[in-house]
Parts: C-alpha cells; sequence; structure tokens
C-alpha cells in the first residue's frame, strides 16, 4: 500500500511571507511572492540545507554541529490563525498560510 495516497484536497495559499533578519525579529514580512528551493523560501532566514545545533537539539548534538535544516518552511491552515490573521501568521513568523475548502479540521 502507498503511504501517500490521492485525495481531492487542494488548498489556496492566502498569505506568503519571510523572516528576512532574525536578529532584528522572529516575526514574518509579507510578500507578492517566493521563490522556493530544498534550502527554503530565498531570502528566509532560516533556509538553508544545513544549520548550526542549538538547545532544542543539544541531547543529540554537540552545540554548533552542522545538522540537517528542517525548519526552512513554515506552512499553516488560515483557520489556524484565525483571530486577526495576518498579524497572528506574521507574528509567529510563518511562511505560507492557506485555505483547503471542504476539509473540516485543520488544526493538526
Amino acid at each position: 500500500m502507498p503511504a501517500l495516497m490521492p485525495t481531492d484536497f487542494y488548498a489556496e495559499i492566502v498569505w506568503i511571507g519571510r523572516v528576512a533578519d532574525r536578529a532584528r525579529s522572529l516575526a514574518s514580512e509579507p510578500l507578492d511572492r517566493a521563490a522556493i528551493t530544498f534550502e527554503g523560501i530565498e531570502g528566509e532566514a532560516h533556509g538553508g540545507l544545513t544549520r548550526p545545533s542549538c538547545s532544542r537539539v543539544k541531547s543529540q548534538h554537540k552545540r554548533g554541529t552542522p545538522i540537517r535544516n528542517v525548519r526552512q518552511l513554515s506552512v499553516v491552515s488560515v483557520v489556524s490563525a484565525i483571530a486577526n490573521a495576518e498579524r497572528a501568521i506574521r507574528k509567529r513568523g510563518i511562511n505560507m498560510a492557506g485555505l483547503l475548502p471542504g476539509r473540516p479540521n485543520q488544526r493538526h
């Protein structure tokens, strides 16, 4: 049995942004469009194929050890940031927010 099964679900991207300088702010700045690669969104502070390890993974790696970056892209449903949506999305440093019509529970 395949791990990925085709569905009838689709999403409409309603917001795109990036954190350009996380030393200045962790809030996302809005973008009209974004170029996305395996390193993430172009100009994103959290981008890159690798990153230095931090306190979140200190039990696995010595601080500063180059590790695989899995934080290149952050995508959420607008439903999960419904109250004052754009402000809430920007504050969280989200890269993309979308609407999933017909999907009953978008808070996973």
